[in-house]
């Protein structure tokens, strides 16, 4: 009876940890890496399709020459993709205690009073059989 009842029940105290403790800073963090990934696809492109022929080089040198804003455009892309890390980080943390930690941690518990539960039932069922015998003395 408890193993049929023990994973729902650990599936439904992680999902209740989740959305009192865990929500909001996986909420946050989706949104800062969807508002960073939109960032980055704002950058503009560094290369043009027209000299689609020029080696990798030539297209490098080429680009670094024009100074368009090179070093602005790198820096906006590091603040990005610093910014985006962390929030990955985040997401995979939350991730991590939603689906193994809290679920674990709960059915360790639930077993554990399941367990604890059977041997208190035991013993006293033990007292009770043994209330009517009389020891020889």
């Amino acid at each position: 009876l408890l193993v049929r009842f023990a994973v729902p029940l650990a599936a439904l105290g992680s999902d209740a940890a989740f959305r009192g403790f865990l929500a909001q800073d996986y909420e946050a963090a989706q949104s800062d890496i969807e508002r960073s990934a939109r960032q980055m696809t704002g950058l503009p492109p560094a290369n043009d399709a027209s000299q689609a022929k020029e080696s990798a080089v030539e297209r490098f040198r080429r680009w670094w020459s024009q100074g368009d804003g090179v070093e602005d455009r790198v820096d906006r892309f590091k603040r990005a993709v610093e910014g985006t890390v962390e929030h990955i980080v985040k997401v995979i943390v939350v991730f991590l205690l939603q689906t193994l930690v809290v679920p674990l941690l709960l059915l360790w518990a639930l077993v554990g009073a399941g367990r604890m539960a059977i041997s208190g039932a035991d013993r006293r069922g033990a007292v009770r059989a043994g209330a009517g015998l009389s020891l020889p003395g």
